[in-house]
């Protein structure tokens, strides 16, 4: 996420591709994310800490949410 945030502060038109695939690379990641923490719920007997594992993949999966909204507006913005 820290190229994207790097790219987004210094962005010019010769980086929209990267950014394009950035933005790609975190939608597919938050996919993968969002599957396999549905995989461990459905696998955990013990119920201790998965408030806290739910609280922590939800402020994850938000910042790169907001990560790519970040990106589009700069992609927007070119246009």
């Amino acid at each position: 996420m820290g190229k994207a945030e790097d790219i987004i502060k210094e962005f010019d038109s010769s980086q929209e591709n990267k950014l394009k695939q950035l933005k790609i690379s975190l939608e597919d990641r938050l996919e993968t994310i969002r599957a396999l923490d549905a995989e461990i719920l459905d696998e955990l007997e013990d119920e201790t800490g998965i408030e806290e594992e739910i609280e922590e993949a939800g402020d994850f999966s938000e910042r790169v949410l907001e990560i790519v909204v970040e990106i589009e507006s700069v992609l927007s913005r070119k246009d």
